[in-house]
């Protein structure tokens, strides 16, 4: 032990010791001395003899600023841990070959790497440390710690310095070192058959044992995976990485390593983030609950991370989402590694820092001295900085290259001969081609894959695409595309520069062994063309961005353009210790941060990170220089660039803000309106629409509910969480909005009584609206509260207000010839200027009308509102206005409802030509309403349409305030919307920084609820009555005397007469008008008539009725009560000044009379239901009468994060709904609205409360339930749609037991209509339909299952199924039909009318996908290999010889389909046509054409159900479809909200479907067999379910490519067959049903699903009993036909050919030529010299095998690595050695199979799939071949069954066809045979090809269903290719296994 280091030791201890009488850890445990470390050799472990239990945290050294180091130690220490952990990363301290760096090496990173004095805190902070010294370390850090030059094959002796430094600070030797880890996470690369790499893991421990390295060792691993593969138990302690099942993770590190420590080396208490993923978090409460399991099993732990850091610089590491060495599947991670660990990146305590700290003063058995936690750092946010200069990147590589090297071609950086010979490891690296021509439209190509992102500049002028969204990432500059293309000119240039920079974002840390030595970096895959042409003679400069560089660059320039790429300068300057702060960098797009010449980290606008931490060390006192490098777009923070000197001037004809020209684009949102959750999202969507400024009033009767009582967010009313203003005009300001505030006092804005506070009535004189001293009175004192509030918000005190507006529409206020008081708005100017208002004034008016009666030109500037006649409107202003800027205050972009009235649109086309009218003249202009929002609870208005005080005229305004907008009532996009964006990016002249849009809020159909509990009204009267107040007459509800004297605002007010005796026929009479609607009860009953139309408007108990009369009894009553219940329908909006003090709520008109006495001596109940008061009412019942007016609660259960929704009244009548106490709003039958918004901020997760008041019938048509909708349309627009939707819901009330069949329920009333997508929803027979359909293909399945199947799909509650038509099974042989009985091998899976007739017998719809193109994983796509023998055939296109085969198809085809439409009384519902066609088609006209004839072929065949398309649309977008002619639908298996949200963007106000929702995956040959956990899929699919969107499970049932029928793919573009990848005969696809047709947990997840979500509640069968299988006893093999003899004897045919030529081509079938099946090509009587060579010229098409005079010579097939050699498509012009002997006369047979026909290809690479051999001659030691005998084989039944020539001698290792027979006793019973012990081949089954099989896997064993044996004998033949087995044996489930 050092002496020094022991000194400071024990003072440090001595000094704790004594405050708390507890030893630290040091002292504990080196006590009496050291003489052992850390052991292991128990089942605990030792510290220096004494029991321990590590309780460490992550943290880096090299992630954490060096002065912090310190700082984040005491925090370790002070949580409880008793250890640290780091990694020790190698490519920091060596960074060039053979230069290191331990902290004074003099290298960037420098200052971090001061390893010795890390250890040194550690110890002095009373850690031990846990050294993980890698080489490898992964740690999501650049190439996972190894230095790049490895790349270039150095020497490396790096341990040899490395382990010397550290060996003094072991704990043996007084330091605090205590355990060391070699390696990391080796056992996910080592395989399990190669011992070589334990070896490697030997030689490490052998490097640090002879460096005198004495710690323990230890080794960590995802055990559950990895088991011991990556260690040495003899030498390595095991530990364990998880993030979940802790102990299923440590009892299995007790199994493998009995009586030693548990050990958890990483317990991921958080997660790393990539690039464009969203932010990872792990739950408090869930990170918590694990680390005590650990902690309670017992095992030692490390917390990963406890203090994540930051990946400064260029440090950050990535991953790779595939196994290819290409970077195609590139992952970066993010500059932040905050890991959300317990201390944030910044180094703050977060809640799960106190879990840990909890649980460890709970069960650390050891107690030592723990210090408190020291206080945080400071942060601060510091004043915005401008930029100052700039350097285009241009300019950068013209006068700054640091080196130009000349290169023939690209290289990538690591090559580039600098740093000592170490190449480019981190930054960028520019290729510069100089003076070139360019002629117009010049495309630039990039072989390969770019690694990692490219930029490309024409002449300095940025070129590539700018990346706005993660979208972007597929697109060119990105590691995603191969051979990525860019059109980078439109006209020519002479003399050009092209500029390539590419950045390394990343260096991947996780890979396969095999991909670290192709993680290069840069242009290195292939060559750089321009319009095919090579680009040679490269200058290339590598931008590594060191401080030297940086601090000197030359050449800045104060003219700054924001939009070129470059580098921008800032200075921050500090007069004061600097502090930490975060850079928010939200509005750059993509770049590099420097601060003070250290590139701080990377950024980009993608997220999840939006913020660089910028500690206070990296900062100084003074002038603090901030370089950004931006790749695309500069914050220009356009209007404070400078500071702020002034404001929004309108002194001119133009606005200016703050000196410069501004047009303001402005939509209104009213706070108020909008959930406070969501406000957000909304201002994010305005300004995502290139708006830069939102408009909202602000509602007094809100902010003052009670006389001199306030609320602005926090003031107890019942609306407070809507109104924290100040919170809404910050966000607006973070959303980068302006904001004009219409402040009233009157708004109008369709709101309760214009905004004004309902007391105000309660005043004898009231002068609304003038100078009248009472109202001025109120006025000034609700001001004097408002306006100091909004005064910091003012555009020039930094906030975002540029303007106020006083009043609204003042102008209208003329009486008679009195003109509007201006006195009064003059004073309102006073009193803004007296609280410090000096923002502009405005004023808006319909000029037109008002000119500016209702303004003071001189204090204000006049707007107009208007939504017509734009140029008239703004040519008034011009005149009234002359010299001033014009401005629309209200451009009415759509309007509101009124109850009974139609709901009102503006079209979209034609609010578009408006909105354009206004930009062009031009003007500003504020649209009203960007958003509309909703009238919550009482909160709507009225119109008056007469000029009467009595409220005859009354219109109360719906509750929804959608407006028409382009963000309708939730906050969706509407197609207006777009057309706004699309206008202001081309009409606004400043061009600034616009978010993309954000994605949709989802929505979700919860099922419906039921009615649980009633309180009747009078009950509510009787025992709930908050209020009862006593008075002689009725009086108005304003004027009752509660709420502090303010009376009563909103709600009802009851009007109660008790103990009347009443004779028979007694009539009520309510003088004057109601105000504004009554029911009226006697002893509880309901007397008054049920509004059912809005013909009852006219009649008693409402508005219009003067005197109104009512019969109430109609036998005589005694002690009668009578109760008069009166609704405040919504207090005028609108009206002539002297109609204001005439708007009370009640009855005031007159008196009461019964039988012409008045009534007297009344109880008055307000009902204002407040949330107090409705969550705590008595007396609920269970016995529920649903004609009686009350109260009706339902509960809703939500078991995850609720979602927004809609609930549907439509079965209700009139009445208040309130959800969790909070009044959601009105709803009347009589519409238009029929459904009300249902935000999920107004939910919570568990029970929600949903309450009912309605006035007169409750939903109870035996379905006594409601229900919530999503994407419902919430108005009804005709009588004939709701009567429809009606009969549904009467039709679902059905009990259980005798609920209707699919096609009772939706054809009960006959068929008018087929499957309609014409609004938000699909509608059948007219009634509304969601989709649940599954997929099976017919030709999959044999047809004696069909039924079976069938019936399964519907018994999972599905109500469709899906199935392909497949052109290559109807039309095998070109004008030779089959449709079941046609001849062909097929036939008995071809009836597809009775598919169709059994699909609808099990209650099923059917969608049929027609083709021509499938895809379908099936041979071909689809098609039939004879068009290949045409020689023009253009796929997928309108090309002639194409079209007509398709239409000569179709014109058999469709006649047959047409009678089984659904409108046709058949199942049919929709057709699909073509598949997945926006992969396909290249943009041109043609391909729109294809698809629009082929509709027309269709429509011609008197096709007339619903057409769709299916596309993966995140990627296609609309390209493979026509929108006015086919619903689109979306194709995919994850990500169901982007998805979908994308079809609702695309298409809005139609259906949302997913026409494959891919619940798992396909096979290839050789791959692992997927899987789709159920979790997941059951996920996804709840996902879709609750959005809600129609679905189409991919695949329901899977089945099996029978015979030659599977499909193959092509992994990359080319021709030549190099990237086929053939998939398996199985198709079981993981779903549902699996290939058997059995039962998975999948089907009962389905069910469950449906169950929960179908809102349609029809008859669902129970799932039938399963088809037995069975294992028959093994058969053996009994005959053997060799494949030599096969040809001699049974050649079906042999065509003599002088080249060797492709099936396709042969002559057979009728002219069809050969489409499945193996082609032999035999050359006989030829002598062969020893040893010679066969070649190939060109790929195999696409397996060979290869006999001479019988014998197989060519490899055998073992493994799938074999596939790369000789026989396979793999090789180009592959050779073989056929003999060692020389031969005479000898026979060579080639024998290629068709494996497959591809299935999914670029629309260019169809034309070129030919099978056999075709792309070139084949040779014999050079000398070409010719004169073949070649022969097809096609395994037809009658060829199979007439064989010839079976020996009873087998030669098991001779290819050649082998058989068995199985006998059968009883009926046949479904099998597996199990293919394991054979090779390669072919299984035929009584004549029948059963299908494929490979030992190469996944696949290893053949379904054999039950109809293809019969009782008896069953023949089965075996075509091996290679070696066969003995026997054939069964097993009754399925094999997977991949060798």
């Amino acid at each position: 032990m050092a002496l020094g280091i022991f000194l400071v030791i024990l003072f440090n201890v001595f000094v704790l010791s004594i405050s708390d009488q507890l030893p630290t850890n040091y002292e504990y445990y080196t006590s009496d001395g050291i003489s052992s470390g850390l052991s292991a050799d128990q089942p605990y472990f030792t510290l220096n003899g004494k029991n321990i239990s590590i309780y460490s945290g992550a943290v880096h050294y090299f992630r954490v600023p060096r002065p912090y180091w310190r700082d984040r130690l005491k925090k370790t220490r002070a949580a409880g841990l008793n250890t640290v952990e780091t990694y020790v990363a190698w490519n920091l301290h060596e960074p060039q070959s053979g230069v290191y760096d331990f902290g004074s090496g003099g290298s960037e990173m420098e200052d971090f790497l001061h390893l010795e004095e890390f250890l040194r805190i550690a110890q002095e902070e009373d850690l031990f440390v846990i050294l993980r010294t890698g080489p490898y370390i992964c740690s999501e850090y650049n190439f996972g710690g190894f230095p790049s030059w490895l790349l270039r094959e150095k020497e490396m002796g790096y341990y040899n310095v490395l382990l010397p430094i550290l060996k003094d600070y072991q704990f043996t030797k007084g330091g605090p070192v205590i355990a060391f880890q070699l390696e990391n996470e080796y056992g996910y690369v080592q395989p399990d058959d190669n011992p070589s790499e334990s070896d490697y893991l030997e030689k490490l421990h052998e490097v640090f044992v002879g460096n005198g390295i004495v710690e323990l060792f230890v080794t960590s691993d995802g055990i559950s995976s990895t088991g011991l593969r990556g260690t040495v138990p003899s030498l390595f302690l095991q530990t364990a990485n998880f993030g979940s099942d802790p102990e299923g993770n440590l009892n299995k590190l007790v199994e493998l390593q009995p009586g030693r420590p548990v050990m958890t080396m990483e317990y991921w208490i958080g997660w790393f983030d990539y690039w464009t993923d969203d932010h990872h978090t792990v739950k408090p409460d869930t990170s918590k609950d694990l680390y005590e399991r650990i902690l309670k099993f017992p095992a030692s732990v490390n917390i990963y991370m406890f203090h994540g850091g930051t990946n400064f610089g260029f440090t950050n590491g990535g991953s790779f989402s595939n196994n290819q060495v290409d970077n195609s599947g590139f992952r970066p991670i993010t500059t932040s590694y905050d890991y959300d660990s317990p201390l944030n990146e910044g180094g703050d305590y977060t809640d799960k820092y106190f879990s840990i700290k909890e649980l460890l003063e709970k069960y650390n058995p050891v107690k030592t001295y723990v210090p408190d936690p020291p206080d945080l750092i400071p942060k601060i946010a510091y004043p915005a900085v401008s930029i100052k200069e700039h350097q285009s990147i241009a300019e950068t590589l013209d006068k700054n290259a640091p080196y130009t090297i000349n290169s023939e071609t690209v290289i990538p950086m690591e090559k580039l001969d600098i740093n000592n010979g170490s190449g480019q490891s981190v930054g960028y690296i520019a290729y510069r081609k100089e003076n070139i021509d360019l002629k117009a439209n010049t495309t630039l190509k990039i072989e390969g894959h770019i690694c990692d992102t490219a930029i490309v500049l024409v002449d300095g002028v940025l070129v590539s695409p700018v990346l706005e969204s993660k979208d972007d990432i597929g697109g060119f500059g990105y590691w995603h595309l191969e051979d990525s293309t860019l059109v980078i000119n439109t006209e020519e240039k002479s003399n050009a520069t092209v500029d390539i920079i590419v950045e390394e974002w990343g260096r991947v840390n996780s890979a396969g062994l095999f991909q670290y030595n192709k993680s290069f970096k840069g242009l290195w895959q292939g060559d750089v063309f321009l319009n095919d042409e090579k680009v040679s003679d490269w200058k290339i400069v590598p931008l590594e961005f060191k401080k030297d560089w940086t601090d000197n660059l030359q050449g800045w320039s104060e003219k700054i353009s924001y939009n070129t790429p470059g580098l921008f300068k800032a200075n921050l300057e500090i007069s004061s210790e600097p502090s930490d702060t975060y850079l928010d960098m939200r509005k750059w797009t993509k770049g590099l941060v420097i601060v003070n010449g250290f590139p701080l980290g990377k950024y980009a606008k993608i997220g999840p990170q939006q913020a660089l931490y910028l500690p206070a060390p990296f900062l100084k006192k003074g002038i603090n220089e901030i370089v950004i490098f931006e790749h695309f777009k500069a914050n220009d923070e356009y209007y404070t660039s400078d500071g702020i000197s002034s404001g929004l001037s309108a002194d001119q004809p133009y606005f200016t803000l703050n000196g410069k020209n501004i047009s303001v684009y402005s939509g209104a949102m009213h706070y108020f309106r909008v959930p406070r959750a969501y406000w957000r999202d909304r201002l994010k969507k305005i300004r995502a629409a290139g708006l830069n400024t939102v408009e909202t009033y602000l509602a007094w009767n809100l902010h003052e509910p009670q006389s001199g009582v306030y609320d602005f967010g926090s003031g107890g009313s019942e609306m407070e969480d809507f109104l924290h203003v100040e919170e809404f005009l910050k966000m607006a300001q973070e959303e980068d909005l302006f904001v004009i505030l219409r402040t009233g006092p009157y708004i109008c804005a369709e709101f309760n009584f214009g905004g004004f506070p309902s007391w105000l009535l309660r005043e004898e004189q009231m002068g609304f609206r003038t100078s009248e001293p009472t109202y001025l009175k109120y006025v000034e004192r609700y001001y004097n509260v408002l306006l100091p509030v909004l005064k910091g918000y003012q555009f020039t005190k930094g906030g975002p207000v540029i303007a106020f507006q006083l009043e609204n529409e003042f102008g209208y206020m003329q009486a008679g010839d009195t003109p509007p008081d201006t006195n009064y708005i003059k004073r309102l100017y006073d009193i803004f200027i007296e609280n410090g208002i000096v923002e502009l004034f405005v004023t808006s008016d319909g000029v037109l009308l008002t000119h500016l009666k209702g303004t003071i030109p001189n204090l204000f500037l006049q707007t107009a509102n208007f939504g017509s006649l734009p140029e008239t409107n703004l040519n008034q202003l011009v005149e009234l206005q002359p010299d001033r800027p014009v401005m629309v205050m209200e451009y009415w972009i759509g309007w509101y409802d009124h109850w009974s009235e139609n709901h009102h649109t503006v079209k979209p086309n034609a609010s578009k030509n408006m909105y354009e009218t206004i930009l062009k003249f031009p003007a500003s202009v504020n649209i009203y309403m960007f958003h509309g929002g909703t009238n919550f609870g009482f909160t709507n208005g009225g119109g008056l349409s007469n000029l009467d005080v009595d409220n005859s005229g009354y219109d109360p305004i719906t509750t929804s305030y959608d407006y028409d907008s382009p963000l309708n009532e939730a906050g969706d996009y509407t197609d207006k919307y777009f057309q706004v964006k699309e206008l202001l990016e081309k009409y606004n002249p400043v061009q600034t920084y616009v978010p993309n849009p954000p994605d949709l809020i989802p929505k979700v159909a919860y099922p419906v609820l039921s009615v649980e509990k009633q309180l009747v009204l009078s009950e509510i009267l009787d025992i709930n009555a908050p209020y009862v107040i006593t008075s002689e007459t009725v009086v108005a509800m304003e004027k009752i005397d509660i709420n502090n004297g303010s009376g009563q605002g909103v709600g009802y007010i009851a009007y109660r007469k008790q103990y009347v005796d009443l004779e028979a026929n007694t009539t009520l009479k309510i003088k004057g008008h109601i105000c504004d609607t009554a029911i009226v009860l006697v002893d509880g009953v309901l007397v008054s008539p049920v509004l059912d139309s809005k013909k009852d408007l006219n009649g008693f108990g409402y508005w219009r009725l003067k005197d109104s009369t009512l019969v109430i009894t109609s036998e005589k009553k005694s002690n009668a009560t009578v109760d008069i219940v009166v609704e405040e329908w919504g207090r005028v909006n609108a009206g002539v000044i002297t109609q204001y003090n005439r708007t009370f709520k009640g009855l005031w008109q007159g008196d009461v009379f019964l039988n012409d006495e008045k009534v007297s001596d009344w109880k008055i109940v307000p009902l204002e239901f407040k949330k107090d008061w409705t969550n705590n009412l008595q007396g609920w019942s269970e016995k529920i009468s649903y004609d009686t007016p009350g109260l009706f609660k339902a509960n809703l259960e939500i078991s995850s994060e609720p979602s927004d929704t809609y609930l549907d009244m439509r079965k209700w009548t009139k009445g208040l709904v309130i959800v969790n106490g909070f009044p959601l709003g009105k709803y009347a039958k009589i519409g238009p609205q029929q459904a009300l918004y249902l935000p999920a901020p107004f939910l919570k997760k568990g029970i929600n409360d949903i309450v009912i008041f309605e006035h007169f019938k409750a939903n109870g048509e035996r379905w006594k339930s409601f229900q919530c909708y999503n994407n419902f349309f919430p108005f009804n627009m005709s009588l004939g749609s709701l009567l429809l939707v009606a009969l549904n819901i009467v039709v679902l009330s059905v009990s259980s037991d005798k609920l209707p069949t699919n096609y009772e329920y939706y054809t009960s009333d006959g068929i008018s209509s087929g499957l309609s997508a014409d609004q938000p929803y699909f509608t059948l027979n007219g009634k509304n339909i969601s989709i649940y359909s599954g997929a099976m293909h017919y030709f999959r399945v044999p047809r004696a299952y069909w039924r079976d199947r069938l019936k399964k799909i519907r018994a999972a509650g599905l109500n469709t199924v899906e199935t392909y038509v497949a052109w290559n099974l109807h039309e095998p042989q070109s004008g030779v039909y089959d449709f079941g009985n046609g001849g062909s091998e097929m036939e008995d899976f071809l009836h597809i009318e009775e598919f169709l007739k059994t699909a609808q017998e099990e209650d099923l719809f059917v969608i049929l996908r027609t083709g021509p193109y499938i895809c379908a994983e099936y041979n071909f796509g689809g098609f039939p290999s004879w068009l290949l023998r045409e020689k023009q055939m253009g796929f997928r296109t309108q090309e002639p010889t194409y079209s007509l085969y398709v239409e000569r198809y179709y014109s058999v085809l469709l006649p047959i389909l047409k009678e089984y439409q659904f409108t046709k009384g058949g199942p049919v519902i929709a057709f699909q046509l073509e598949n997945e066609f926006g992969y396909t088609q290249s943009g041109t006209p043609a391909e729109s054409d294809y698809l629009k004839r082929l509709y027309e072929v269709f429509v011609g065949s008197d096709i007339v159900e619903l057409f769709v398309t299916s596309d993966g649309i995140l990627s296609t977008g609309l390209r493979g479809t026509i929108p006015s002619l086919f619903l689109h639908t979306a194709n995919f298996g994850s990500d169901p909200e982007k998805n979908l949200n994308k079809l609702v963007q695309l298409q809005p106000n139609r259906p949302v479907m997913t026409m494959e929702f891919w619940i798992g995956w396909f096979d290839y040959w050789s791959d692992n067999h997927h899987t789709v956990k159920t979790d997941t899929s059951t996920d996804l699919y709840e996902r879709i379910l609750k959005f809600p969107a129609s679905v189409n499970i991919y695949m329901f049932h899977g089945g099996t490519n029978f015979g030659f029928t599977s499909g193959g793919g092509l992994s990359n573009d080319a021709f030549d067959n190099s990237g086929f990848e053939p998939i398996i005969t199985s198709y079981d696809y993981d779903s549902p049903l699996n290939e058997g047709g059995d039962y998975t947990d999948k089907y009962f997840s389905v069910k469950k699903l449906l169950e929960k979500y179908n809102p349609v509640k029809t008859y669902v069968p129970d799932p039938p009993d399963l088809i037995p299988k069975i294992a028959y006893p093994a058969v053996s093999i009994q005959k053997h036909l060799p494949i030599a003899e096969t040809l001699d004897k049974n050649a079906p045919y042999t065509i003599n050919s002088e080249t060797v030529i492709p099936m396709e081509k042969l002559d057979i079938n009728d002219g069809s030529g050969q489409s499945v099946g193996y082609i032999v090509y035999r050359k006989e009587n030829i002598d062969l010299k020893a040893n010679t060579i066969l070649k190939i010229k060109g790929h195999i098409c696409d397996t060979a095998i290869v006999l001479v005079d019988g014998v197989l010579v060519s490899p055998i097939l073992n493994t799938k690595k074999d596939l790369d050699g000789f026989g396979y498509w793999r090789l180009e012009d592959p050779t073989l050695a056929i003999n060692a002997e020389q031969k005479s006369n000898a026979t060579v047979d080639i024998i290629v199979e068709e494996w497959g026909r591809v299935n999914f290809a670029n629309i260019n690479q169809y034309n070129k799939t030919f099978k056999g051999l075709w792309q070139g001659d084949v040779f014999l030691n050079d000398e070409k071949v010719s004169d073949w005998k070649i022969v097809p084989l096609e395994f037809k039944k009658d060829w199979t069954d007439n064989l010839q020539g079976w020996s009873e001698k087998i030669s098991y290792d001779t290819p050649g066809l082998f058989k068995a027979n199985l006998e059968i006793s009883s009926e046949p019973s479904d099998t597996y045979l199990d293919m394991r012990k054979w090779t390669k081949g072919l299984v035929v089954v009584n004549g029948f090809p059963l299908g494929k099989y490979a030992k190469i896997g996944p696949q290893q064993s053949l379904y054999l269903p039950a109809p293809f044996l019969k009782k008896g004998t069953n023949e089965i033949v075996i075509f091996e290719q290679f070696k066969a087995n003995d026997e054939l044996n069964f097993v009754t489930k399925p094999v997977w296994q991949t060798v």
